[in-house]
C-alpha cells in the first residue's frame, strides 16, 4: 500500500461516525486506521460502526465511542 491510500484510509479518532460512513463510501473502503494525532489506536470496520449503531449510540458521536 502507498503512503497515499494509506493517508486517504486514516482518521482521527474525534471524527464523528457519519463523516466516517462518509469516508468509507467516498474512497470505497470498508476499514479505516484510526489514529491519535500521530499515534495508531486501530483499525475500523464497517462491522465494529453497524455495531455501534446496533447498540444504540448516535451517528454524530466520535469514532472515540467506539474503539
Amino acid at each position: 500500500m502507498d503512503i497515499y491510500k494509506l493517508q486517504q484510509r486514516s482518521i482521527e479518532i474525534s471524527l464523528p461516525i457519519i463523516q466516517t460512513l462518509k469516508r468509507m463510501d467516498e474512497i470505497k473502503v470498508k476499514l479505516l486506521f484510526v489514529f491519535d494525532a500521530e499515534r495508531f489506536i486501530s483499525i475500523l470496520t464497517i462491522g465494529d460502526i453497524q455495531r455501534a449503531i446496533i447498540k444504540g449510540v448516535s451517528l454524530t458521536e466520535p469514532i472515540s465511542a467506539i474503539v
